[in-house]
């Protein structure tokens, strides 16, 4: 199922987006000044953000996408099955 989607071919064609996403979500940390949770400002956002650049989505939808994950990933008993579900139809209407 995703060997197309992860060709050699295709994984260096978004070379050039990944190393962009990269460089603004660290800028993005640079910037505040503090401290960061590695894990909710860099990789998840980028995972998620890699993942769905894969599979086509444009940037419109990558905020919204990441809020999903996040509380899928990060949220509590309340926030997890909603966020699940709303995944789950996301991907299904691609």
């Amino acid at each position: 199922l995703l060997n197309p989607l992860l060709s050699p071919k295709r994984v260096m064609a978004l070379e050039p987006a990944v190393r962009e996403r990269a460089i603004k979500l660290i800028d993005r940390i640079a910037a505040s000044g503090t401290s960061c949770d590695i894990m909710k400002d860099f990789a998840v956002p980028f995972a998620v953000n890699i993942f769905l650049r894969f599979i086509g989505l444009s940037d419109d939808g990558l905020e919204t996408f990441v809020g999903w994950a996040r509380d899928l990933l990060h949220g509590d008993k309340e926030q997890r099955p909603p966020a699940a579900r709303t995944i789950v139809a996301f991907i299904d209407e691609l």
